[in-house]
């Protein structure tokens, strides 16, 4: 076994669904380009490094006539995988225990590859090979994200990685290691409090990313022996000279508009191209982690896409306004907040309104074309205006979401958003749920859940009414009790009435965890 598999047998990293690399996703980024890229209901998708599946194996529930496969060298953490695709009866997915570089052309073609979490932690021959796999592996529209560490962001968190590998060097054990190198970067932080230097304000702001951070983040991205940082720009050297183009970032873009326009233009004269433009945002910014989309060299790609892109597209809310009420109807400044307290503020009316409007029908992904049209009228567009309307708010929800205030997609996700007579949970959650409180949803998104939501989850499986599922908890709750009471015990032994069902399958249809 290699000291890589090792190293993942004895600490797995937590597989998790990862938003940003969905078929969906990926597809969306493609075509509002202008390439034609798979659909994702019918695609194929070969995961680099997948780990437990976590990340592939909700991605083959929701989309069932794509195929998936998924390769990892840690035998551990693909077996783990293969007993939930068991477990929850998926038959379009495969999870096998192979390196990277045995990956060659009898693999077939693929319309999407992730790497994600990889390419900076493996020799740079694995690395090339990542590329090689893209550039001679993807379908003809195809689409590949890799991600990877990256300078300048990263020199100073190196200078963390350094500390951490000196200190914990000392230890044995992987939860000690990791639980050490919180303490000592705490303590850093503290005793150079005093100097205001670069460094300490830097240690001062990882204190709370480490504290929250789990062990095996911390062990595999401070502790393992390989970890290689690049610059945006030597990777893109080496991507082209495999074959691929640079489309985008699948999550935090970065866009010109919150620059000065004095700054916004003196970057473009200094740039020779879109990748010379990143590169130097990633200097301003001191960029750590890129997200990054590839597609073959040969495929041209719409830098400024025509107004109607979107309108076979639909669109979902990433922030919500400020206010209560929202003026629509004049130029009235809002500003929309994202989850994480960050946002942006317009005073186009339309904008408000379309924005609003996704905000109320969240998590629902809304069509383009309604939600045009439910804009219009909320900002008192007349219909003749149409044409003109149409072009301004598809071009505003394109610098949405380069900036974070909508995600846009392909297809709706495959969510109800209320309980029907016989609630149904999604099944994948139902065989997590048993384990953890952390399942994925039908969103592509990780979701926390709570006792009373676990409760009510295993049992919704689409054969039982409200009154059935509160009986159903009230004898899981009764360790004692035998396997089945009468109503009247049940009753008294529940933790949830009726009505507090319904309330929790309202939650979980919020969460978007029920299916029809």
């Amino acid at each position: 076994m290699s000291d890589v598999a090792r190293s993942y047998d004895e600490v797995p990293y937590e597989g998790k669904p990862l938003y940003a690399t969905h078929p969906d996703c990926l597809a969306a980024a493609a075509r509002l380009r202008c390439i034609p890229a798979a659909d994702p209901a019918q695609c194929r998708v070969l995961e680099l490094g997948c780990g437990t599946g976590g990340n592939l194996i909700p991605m083959a529930y929701t989309l069932p006539e794509s195929q998936f496969l998924g390769i990892d060298l840690s035998p551990r953490q693909i077996a783990w995988g293969q007993s939930i695709v068991q477990q929850a009866g998926l038959r379009n997915i495969e999870l096998k225990v192979a390196s990277i570089l045995d990956v060659d052309r009898n693999w077939g073609r693929f319309d999407y590859i992730i790497c994600h979490g990889v390419f900076s932690w493996v020799p740079r021959p694995v690395q090339d090979h990542i590329l090689w796999i893209c550039g001679n592996l993807l379908a003809p529209y195809g689409v590949a994200y890799i991600s990877y560490n990256t300078y300048p962001g990263w020199h100073l968190r190196a200078v963390v990685r350094d500390l951490a590998q000196f200190y914990a060097a000392r230890f044995d054990d992987p939860a000690t290691k990791a639980q050490q190198v919180r303490a000592i970067v705490q303590f850093l932080a503290r005793a150079s409090a005093s100097l205001d230097s670069p460094l300490s304000r830097y240690l001062a702001e990882e204190v709370p990313s480490l504290a929250e951070a789990a062990d095996y983040y911390i062990y595999h991205e401070h502790l393992e022996d390989t970890n290689h940082p690049l610059y945006f720009y030597e990777f893109m050297t080496r991507a082209r000279a495999a074959g691929l183009e640079y489309l985008g970032e699948a999550w935090h873009h970065s866009p010109l508009d919150s620059l000065p326009d004095e700054v916004r233009q003196t970057l473009v004269e200094l740039s020779r191209d879109l990748v010379d433009l990143e590169q130097w945002m990633d200097f301003i910014h001191s960029r750590t982690f890129r997200r990054t989309l590839l597609c073959r060299a040969e495929v041209p790609v719409e830098r400024t896409p025509p107004p109607d892109v979107l309108r076979p597209m639909y669109l979902t809310a990433l922030a919500r306004p400020q206010s209560p009420e929202v003026d629509v109807t004049t130029p009235q400044p809002e500003r929309f907040v994202r989850d994480d307290g960050t946002g942006a503020t317009t005073n186009v009316p339309l904008l408000k309104a379309a924005l609003v409007a996704l905000f109320q029908r969240w998590p629902a992904a809304v069509p383009f074309s309604e939600l045009l049209e439910s804009a219009m009228a909320q900002a008192n567009i007349p219909r003749d205006q149409q044409a003109q309307a149409e072009a301004v708010l598809a071009a505003l929800l394109v610098r949405s979401y380069t900036s974070h205030l909508v995600a846009i997609h392909t297809r709706p996700f495959p969510f109800v958003g209320e309980a029907g007579p016989l609630p149904c949970a999604s099944r994948l959650a139902r065989v997590l749920a048993k384990e953890q409180a952390r399942v994925p949803n039908l969103r592509h998104h990780l979701v926390l859940l709570s006792p009373e939501q676990r409760q009510v989850l295993a049992v919704a499986d689409g054969r039982h009414r409200r009154e059935e599922i509160a009986r159903a908890v009230a004898v899981a709750a009764d360790q004692r009790g035998p396997p089945d009471v009468s109503a009247e015990r049940a009753q008294a032994l529940a933790p949830l009435s009726t009505q507090q069902v319904d309330e929790v399958l309202r939650q979980l249809a919020r969460c978007a965890l029920l299916e029809a």
